[in-house]
């Protein structure tokens, strides 16, 4: 069975990023595999913007029905069953998944797991048995961005703007109404409200140091990723009618 999944997983994900980045690679009019990945990056991101623009929608439909949502959590905020029932039913008279949101973040592990393998055992040496028969293998291949920055290594620079276009992503979504059942007891905390919190400032801080480690073609790639979010959730705010950037950023 693992061999099974891994070949599914080589097959399905491995090979055809690999394929892809070395098909972009060469059709560039000089050899720069950062230009590449950063090419790369933006067809994955294009892939990903049908489940982005879903979870925006429900976000969008989650916060009109937050005034329902807190009359029932404070109607029954003695019988938790009862509230989340009668909160799953609200859901369901709404046509609204409160969790629709975790759907690109599902989407993206495995391509970031394939993406690790690309970058790390793929590029150096380059991995030629992987490639398609229809994508020739380049007469030159360097693994680096505009001849000076090697992406096979680390680069701390590179790290840094990962976890910092980390930040500034998650500072601009939206928040969604408390999906949590609150206690009824007020000095108990709120998990959504915790979970918010290490997504704007663990989160990064774990990206940056994780980045530290790994060779700079992932980091390049997760920051050009969160640029082209940051770029997106401004016309999806906008598209579904969310607070502006403004607003957003004060909040938070």
């Amino acid at each position: 069975m693992p061999e099974m999944l891994y070949s599914a997983y080589h097959e399905i994900l491995y090979r055809p990023l690999f394929n892809g980045l070395i098909f972009i690679y060469s059709l560039l009019p000089f050899p720069d595999l950062g230009l590449a990945i950063i090419s790369l990056t933006v067809l994955v991101r294009i892939l990903l913007f049908p489940a982005t623009a879903k979870m925006f929608k429900s976000q969008a439909a989650m916060r009109s029905l937050g005034p329902k949502i807190k009359e029932i959590q404070e109607k029954y905020k003695e019988k938790k069953d009862e509230q989340a029932r009668r909160l799953m039913e609200l859901y369901a008279q709404e046509k609204v998944n409160p969790f629709s949101g975790c759907l690109p973040i599902l989407v993206q592990l495995p391509l970031l797991i394939a993406l690790y393998n690309v970058f790390w055992r793929g590029l150096s040496p380059l991995d030629v048995s992987a490639l398609y028969s229809v994508v020739a293998v380049p007469e030159f291949f360097s693994a680096t961005m505009f001849g000076i920055v090697s992406l096979t290594e680390k680069n701390y620079i590179i790290g840094f703007l990962a976890g910092a276009s980390q930040f500034l992503q998650a500072r601009l979504v939206p928040q969604p109404e408390s999906l949590t059942l609150r206690s009824a007891k007020p000095h108990e905390p709120d998990l959504s409200k915790i979970l918010s919190l290490q997504m704007k400032y663990f989160f990064p801080v774990l990206i940056t140091i994780w980045s530290f480690s790994l060779p700079a073609a992932l980091p390049l790639y997760w920051t050009i990723m969160n640029l082209l979010a940051i770029v997106e959730q401004i016309w999806l705010r906008k598209k579904f009618k969310e607070p502006g950037i403004k607003n957003q950023v004060q909040n938070g």
